[in-house]
């Protein structure tokens, strides 16, 4: 999302997570679907999707497409998302 349509209180690791592009689309796709989910207020569906992210960022962690620095940067940025909209 870019930063003039970001809504004021969405965190700033939005942009870090939208800008990665990693194996295929698949990261972009869900940040993609819990911004508009975010948009809507579904926050049931946001905090879905960003904990579907976080299982795929995990899988993911060392392996020839993300490397565990890269795993951590972006674990980061979805556990501050997740933390600005008050995901359970």
């Amino acid at each position: 999302m870019a930063c003039s349509s970001r809504p004021n209180n969405a965190p700033s690791g939005v942009e870090s997570l939208r800008r990665w592009l990693g194996p295929g689309t698949s990261f972009v796709d869900k940040v993609t679907k819990a911004q508009a989910f975010y948009l809507i207020k579904d926050l049931a569906a946001t905090c879905a999707v960003l904990g579907d992210l976080e299982s795929q960022i995990s899988a993911q962690a060392g392996k020839k497409q993300l490397s565990y620095a890269e795993a951590l940067k972006l674990s980061l940025d979805v556990n501050e998302i997740w933390e600005a909209i008050e995901c359970n």
